[in-house]
C-alpha cells in the first residue's frame, strides 16, 4: 500500500476550484487528507453527469495516486448508499486506487483511519516481531501462503485467501478467507480493520460468517464488534468511525474483538 504523494492535486478553496477552459467552477473537487482523500461534489447536477465528472476527474489524477489504498469521504451533497457504491466503482474503474472504506466526516474520521492503522501495527508488534509483508490487494482466486506471519496491506477481496502458519494483519477489508496457526501455534490471530470474512480459521477451529447479507454492504462505514457479539453492518449497535477487530481462540471456539488503543 502506497502513500499518497505529498501533493498530488491542487488545494484549492472549493469556490477557487474554477475550470480553466469553461469559466466554471469544477463539479468534482479531489482533497488528500491523511491515509485518504475527500470529494466535493456539486450538490445541484444531475447524478449521471456527477459519475462522468467524476471519471474525467480520476482519469487525468491517475498518474498521482499509482496504486494507493485509501479511505474515501463525500462532502457537498446528500448521497444514498447506491450512490457512494457507484462512485466508488467509477473511481477504481479510472483510477488504480483501492478504496479501503467511505468515512462521513473527513478530519475526524481521517484522524481515525491512521489511528486504526497504527493501532493494528502496534498489536501486531506487540504479538510477534517476525512476518511478511504483502503490498497490494488480493482479489478472487488469488491465494497467499507463508510460513511466518503476514501483514497484507491491502484487501482480502471474497474468494481470495490469505494462509499462514503464524498471524494475519490486514491493514485493509477482509471480506475473503484467512487462516492461521495452521503448524499448531499456540496464541495465533487474524487482524483487520474491517472484519467481514466469508471463513476464518485458528488452528483447529472455524468461523463462517452466519449472515451472509453483512458482505453486501461493504460500502458503508466499518463497523466493530465489542465483547465477541457482532453489530450490524447496516447501523445497528454501531458506532461511527473505524474499528480494527482481531480473531483469536478463546475457551475453544473463535472470537473477535476490537482493538483498542
Amino acid at each position: 500500500m502506497r502513500s499518497l504523494p505529498e501533493e498530488p492535486i491542487s488545494r484549492k478553496t472549493r469556490a477557487e476550484a474554477i475550470d480553466t477552459k469553461t469559466g466554471r467552477r469544477d463539479a468534482v473537487v479531489i482533497r488528500r487528507f491523511q491515509k485518504g482523500i475527500s470529494l466535493h461534489l456539486d450538490e445541484k447536477m444531475d447524478f449521471e453527469e456527477l459519475e462522468t465528472a467524476t471519471a474525467e476527474k480520476f482519469r487525468r489524477a491517475a498518474p498521482f495516486f499509482q496504486d494507493a489504498c485509501v479511505a474515501v469521504s463525500f462532502e457537498g451533497r446528500s448521497l444514498t448508499p447506491e450512490e457512494e457504491k457507484r462512485l466508488v466503482n467509477v473511481i477504481s474503474e479510472n483510477s488504480s486506487l483501492e478504496v479501503t472504506c467511505v468515512l462521513e466526516r473527513q478530519e475526524e474520521d481521517g484522524a481515525v483511519y491512521a489511528r486504526a492503522v497504527e493501532s493494528a501495527f502496534r498489536h501486531f508488534a506487540q504479538r510477534d516481531n517476525t512476518g511478511r509483508f504483502y503490498r497490494g490487494t488480493l482479489k478472487r482466486g488469488q491465494i497467499l501462503e507463508a510460513s511466518e506471519s503476514v501483514v497484507v496491506m491491502g484487501d482480502v477481496k471474497p474468494g481470495a485467501c490469505v494462509i499462514s502458519a503464524g498471524n494475519v494483519v490486514i491493514l485493509g477489508a477482509l471480506r475473503g478467507t484467512a487462516i492461521c496457526g495452521g503448524d499448531g501455534r499456540a496464541g495465533s490471530f487474524v487482524a483487520a480493520l474491517e472484519m467481514t470474512p466469508q471463513k476464518l480459521k485458528i488452528g483447529d477451529f472455524k468461523y463462517t460468517a452466519k449472515d451472509k447479507k453483512e458482505e453486501a454492504f461493504p460500502w458503508s462505514l466499518l463497523s466493530g464488534i465489542r465483547d465477541g457479539c457482532e453489530t450490524d453492518s447496516r447501523g445497528q449497535e454501531e458506532e461511527n468511525g473505524i474499528h480494527p477487530e482481531v480473531a483469536y481462540v478463546e475457551q475453544n471456539r473463535i472470537v473477535r474483538r476490537t482493538i483498542y488503543e
